[in-house]
């Protein structure tokens, strides 16, 4: 291939395409160290910055017969796109489609793995894969105020999994304008982490999202425990939690930031934009996560994309924390609902806020997940906010509430699942033990157990033990 010329450093382009050949290989993409295997920059990469330190790109090259085809499919547009080769789980940019739009007025800002699936990998998002595949383009109305609705979820209010609020648990204010909450209790899967300080609210949501993916993933973080020193990070209800805390010690600065910044630096250890003291500090469950992608977000939507993002995560089992704009300036919050009008549309959400600790004072009781209603600015953007109604002087003002950037956080039970198939562990399994067994069980925190029951256990004799029902 030619060498590029005319470049200065800082300059961003599109790697050209490959055009090199390996007899019994295919191509999977570019790394800057010579002898490198590992593929830094795919086939005709998006964003490739130059620097006069990296300007020689070597190829990498993977077998036939282990090497994943990525094909493209113009589903309904035209012209084609020539495949790409990736590995197995290896990260990429998601390219960008060269079709043109079936007719005016419609875009592809992603693609779906059936002709009638969502935009599921998103242009210029990260992505990775365990098997060929051929990629639809998703074509979407390019005016606002046209799709997004979803035919699945109209008329229903769905929250996210793992989250069960019994009916008895829901309280509604006698006064207008009427609130609606839902008192907090053991096992109903949604948190409220109460920000101890002002600029904390984006720890709070991160924490919310931590404490409901612990959740779901209980049994894999149980086991992980065993083997490694990480903390059962305990849920007390009205916003005491074990997680919120960690983040207290470790940043030390009341400074805002982004939940998605102190997700990734909790889970996996990324200190981009995460204050010095921090660094180094988070990473708890990087050997099982590696420096993967965990959370997606957007920003300035409307209600099309306001709407095909949140059905997304539902249908991928992800949670959701919203970022808003209220007269004090940026505050993050979490989801844990959305409630769908007749056409299809987010009509409400259900959310915990890390600055409304004052809700777990009413009644007495710990009404920390509340009701708001979504609308959109319709003579506008379509963009969506909350609506907000405050009595003031006898008199209900309306008001809103913009939402700025949406978040959405991997289940990442896959990884787990990945990571102990690939890390056999010394854990014997067993069924539920009876009295009469000369076998002592202890908790993961030494406490004898004489009655053992679904869970894991360390026995006197040193044993780890998961015992199923």
């Amino acid at each position: 291939m030619d060498p590029l010329t005319n470049l200065s450093d800082g300059d961003e382009f599109k790697l050209p395409r490959n055009t090199f050949q390996r007899i019994g290989f295919k191509f999977v993409g570019w790394t800057n160290m010579e002898g490198g295997n590992d593929p830094f920059y795919q086939d005709e990469y998006p964003t490739f910055n130059y620097y006069s330190y990296n300007s020689d790109l070597y190829a990498v090259w993977e077998p036939e017969d282990s090497a994943l085809e990525l094909s493209f499919d113009a589903n309904g547009g035209e012209g084609t796109m020539e495949p790409i080769y990736v590995r197995a789980n290896q990260e990429i940019l998601v390219p960008p489609h060269r079709f043109t739009a079936p007719e005016e007025g419609y875009e592809c800002k992603g693609y779906g793995e059936s002709p009638d699936d969502f935009a599921r990998y998103r242009i210029g998002g990260i992505a990775s894969f365990t098997q060929s595949i051929k990629l639809y383009a998703f074509w979407s109305p390019m005016n606002p105020s046209v799709g997004g609705n979803s035919e699945e979820y109209k008329g229903q209010t769905i929250f996210f999994e793992g989250v069960n609020i019994a009916p008895e648990d829901w309280y509604v204010t006698s006064d207008p304008p009427y609130r609606i909450y839902a008192e907090w209790k053991e096992g109903c899967g949604w948190y409220d982490a109460a920000q101890d300080w002002l600029n904390f609210c984006w720890a709070g949501a991160a924490s919310d999202a931590i404490h409901w993916r612990l959740d779901r993933n209980k049994e894999y973080v149980d086991r992980y425990r065993l083997d490694h020193d990480v903390p059962e990070f305990g849920y007390a209800g009205k916003g005491v939690s074990d997680v919120f805390h960690f983040f207290m010690a470790k940043w030390l600065k009341n400074e805002g930031c982004y939940p998605s910044i102190g997700f990734n630096w909790f889970i996996n250890g990324i200190d981009d934009n995460v204050q010095e003291s921090a660094k180094g500090q988070g990473g708890l469950f990087r050997d099982v996560f590696g420096n993967k992608a965990l959370v997606s977000f957007l920003v300035s939507t409307n209600r099309r994309s306001f709407n095909q993002f949140v059905q997304e995560a539902l249908k991928n089992r992800r949670m959701i924390t919203i970022d808003e704009y209220n007269m004090a300036g940026a505050h993050a919050i979490a989801c844990w609902g959305f409630e769908f009008d007749d056409e299809g549309y987010v009509c409400a959400l259900y959310y915990s806020d890390p600055a409304s600790s004052w809700n777990n004072t009413q009644t007495g009781r710990d009404l920390s997940l509340g009701r708001i209603e979504v609308k959109y600015h319709s003579e506008s953007d379509w963009s969506p906010y909350m609506a907000t109604e405050t009595l003031i002087n006898g008199e209900i003002v309306k008001g809103e509430v913009p939402i700025i950037r949406i978040y959405s956080y991997d289940q990442g039970t896959q990884y787990w699942e990945d990571y102990f198939d690939s890390n056999p562990s010394s854990i014997v399994t067993v069924t539920q033990p009876t009295n009469d067994e000369p076998e002592e069980y202890y908790d993961l925190q030494g406490r004898r157990v004489l009655h053992p029951q679904k869970g894991f256990y360390i026995t006197k004799s040193g044993k780890k033990v998961i015992i199923r029902e």
